[in-house]
Parts: C-alpha cells; sequence; structure tokens
C-alpha cells in the first residue's frame, strides 16, 4: 500500500471514529460551526490527498478541512441558509412560501410527483441545497406524505450502506484511530 492511500485511510477512519454523527449523515468538526456532510468531507479529502504528509497531525487535518470549509462557504454564506439563521427559518421566509413552493405545486398539477395522488397533503421536497434562495425548478419536487416517508427512509438505508463501507474498508484505521484519539 502506497504510503499515500495509508495515509488517507488513517484520517478517514480517524474522522469517522470521532467526528461522524451517529445518524451517517453528518461530521461535527472542531474549528466549523455547522454539521459537514458526509458526501463535502468525502471530496475534500480526495482534494486533499497531494497535501498528506505522513507528519500531519490531527490539528494540521483540522485546521485543513476548516479551512477549506471557509473557503467554500465563506463567499457563500449567506446561500448556505439563504441568508436566514437556519433551514425552518428559510421554509418560512416570503421566497419559499410565496414563490418557490407554490410554483412547484403548480408545475406538478398539485399532485405528488412519484404516485400521482392529489388529495393528500403535499410536501415540496429539496433535491438539492445547491441553489437555496435561488432554485431552479428541478431543485425541488413535490411529494405526498407517504412518498416523503419513502424517500427519507431510502436515503436512511443509503447510509447505513455508506457507513457500512466505511467500516469495511476503513475498518482497521478507525480502530486504530479510535484507540490513539
Amino acid at each position: 500500500m502506497e504510503q499515500q492511500d495509508f495515509m488517507n485511510g488513517y484520517w478517514v477512519g480517524w474522522a469517522c471514529a470521532k467526528y461522524l454523527s451517529e445518524d451517517n449523515e453528518y461530521f461535527r468538526l472542531p474549528g466549523i460551526d455547522e454539521p459537514v456532510t458526509f458526501e463535502w468531507f468525502g471530496r475534500e479529502m480526495l482534494k486533499m490527498k497531494e497535501q498528506i504528509s505522513p507528519s500531519w497531525t490531527e490539528d494540521d487535518w483540522l485546521k485543513a478541512l476548516a479551512g477549506a470549509y471557509r473557503r467554500a462557504f465563506a463567499s457563500t454564506r449567506t446561500q448556505h441558509w439563504a441568508g436566514h439563521a437556519s433551514y425552518a427559518d428559510y421554509l418560512q421566509s416570503p421566497h419559499w412560501r410565496d414563490d418557490v413552493r407554490p410554483a412547484a405545486l403548480e408545475r406538478a398539477g398539485h399532485k405528488c410527483q412519484v404516485c400521482g395522488k392529489e388529495n393528500k397533503t403535499l410536501n415540496v421536497h429539496h433535491n438539492t441545497y445547491e441553489r437555496l434562495g435561488r432554485e431552479l425548478p428541478t431543485d425541488v419536487v413535490v411529494l405526498c406524505q407517504d412518498c416523503h416517508g419513502l424517500f427519507h427512509a431510502e436515503q436512511k438505508r443509503e447510509k447505513q450502506e455508506r457507513r457500512m463501507y466505511v467500516e469495511t474498508n476503513y475498518g482497521a484505521y478507525i480502530e486504530g484511530a479510535g484507540a490513539s484519539g
């Protein structure tokens, strides 16, 4: 195994052992105020692969990740929740309530876009948060509560599979990182 692969595997394991949330969705890293998604963390780890040095410490990694996070979101800080304190606040905003949600319901014909049911409570679900506050029509989908629940159950299954993948592929690193940290 090459040094770079070992070091990358070790630090992925260390981060999972120490900072991955119980629902396997977020990392809570010191120096970063908000939860960091598994996907973002994975992308940043791949980007840092060339910078990895055997001399890196936990602090070096945390500083590198916090710096990457600030670079990624500093210019788009207000975009993160579209200038609102939380996602829940954004969903109460006039932009969401008066523009995005009604437009999505209209495009969907006030029907669930999965099962086609009309006489159900409909949720407008974000497919992505990339353009929160300036959503494209494809960024949201209209789902009845049943289909929305199934969607989130599938997401939970995928998170569990992701956790199993990490444990299978980085288990030795996780055990080593957990023992030392």
